[in-house]
This record gives C-alpha cells, structure tokens and sequence, in this order.
C-alpha cells in the first residue's frame, strides 16, 4: 500500500493509513512526503508497519516551472512517487489521503488485475477523461483521444503490478509526463464543470 501528501492533508491521511491498519494488519506501507512539517513527519515514523519516503518535489524542475504552487506540483508528485515506488515493488496500491478502505477483500481488484494486464482503477466519475483533460496533454501522451471519450476518469484509488505492459505503456509515460510542465499543467486554471451526470 502506498500514499503520500502535504501538510495540509496530514490529518486526512492518518485516518487512510488507520483504514489500512485496520484492514489489513502488519501489510507495508510506503508514505511519501511531500511537504510535512517536522512534528508531522515524527508522527509518520512511529506508525506500525509504515515506511516514511521523503519526495521532495521542489528538486525536480517542473516543480520550479510551476512555482511549488499546489495543487499543480501534487500531481506531478503523485506520479513521480508512485514510479519511484515501481522500482521496488512488483506492485503498489495507491491511496489518496481521502481514501478510507471499508472491507477487506481484495479478491475482486487482484482477479482485474490478471485480467487486464495489471492495472485496477476502484472507482470512477461519471465524466470522461477525455472531457477534463487539456488537450495540449495530448500533445505528450501517445494514446486512443476518440476512445478517452467513451471511458469514465478513474479516481483516486487504484492497484498497478509492474508488469511490462504497464510499465512501458502506462507508468514510464505518466512519469515522462510529470516532469513536464505542459504535459501535467498545461494551464492554471483547472476548473472543469458539466451541465449533468449524463454527460460524457
């Protein structure tokens, strides 16, 4: 299991991590930070079963092109955190610090993964990613625009075994794409509003 934020999610994202503890005892975690202050970060390394990762964004140079400003440089580091946590893992299920699991049996997710090559979203919107996406994004990720119109956005839970497929279709391009400022924000202004829930 995997997660990560900054300061100004820290008391969301304890009641995360407790949902996994719960659920899922003695299973690892990998948490990344992002931006806590020092009383936040000692309360991480106490936690049971919990690996505390620095990620300091502000080394990378997008973070620079995007001024630190969040939530801008968050999603570069969502992506960059978990293609650094790829290179040790065959596996990783992200959570975002809103994310609270209410069960425990993965069954379900694993059995989509041998599926479909490796890659399980839990849950989505009711919008397509292609409707919130800035086209110039598409400028740097190779894929199917007409097809993105017809699949849902996925949200923020998700399980990705790195298989080669994934890794070199998927992972490696988010990652490429994370270090890019008119890839991962091409503008400011990320505001996105539908005239319905029917609307794709």
């Amino acid at each position: 299991f995997m997660t990560g934020c900054s300061s100004n999610h820290f008391y969301e994202s304890q009641d995360a991590v407790a949902s996994i503890q719960k659920f899922f005892p003695g299973k690892h975690i990998l948490y990344y930070d992002w931006g806590l202050k020092p009383a936040q970060i000692a309360a991480v390394k106490t936690w049971c079963s919990v690996e505390y990762r620095k990620m300091d964004i502000t080394d990378f140079a997008v973070a620079k092109e995007l001024n630190n400003s969040l939530p801008y440089t968050i999603y570069a580091a969502k992506l960059i955190s978990v293609h650094h946590a790829l290179q040790d893992f065959d596996g990783v299920f992200w959570l975002d610090a809103s994310i609270r699991f209410t069960g425990g049996d993965l069954t379900p997710v694993f059995k989509k993964a041998r599926q479909n090559g490796g890659l399980v979203f839990v849950s989505r919107l009711f919008h397509s990613s292609y409707s919130a996406t800035h086209p110039k994004t598409y400028d740097y990720l190779p894929t199917d625009q007409e097809r993105l119109k017809t699949v849902h956005q996925m949200e923020t839970c998700h399980f990705v075994y790195k298989s080669e497929a994934i890794y070199k279709n998927i992972s490696w391009w988010l990652f490429l794409c994370a270090l890019q400022k008119d890839c991962i924000s091409p503008i400011y202004n990320l505001t996105c509003k539908f005239p319905n829930k029917e609307y794709m």
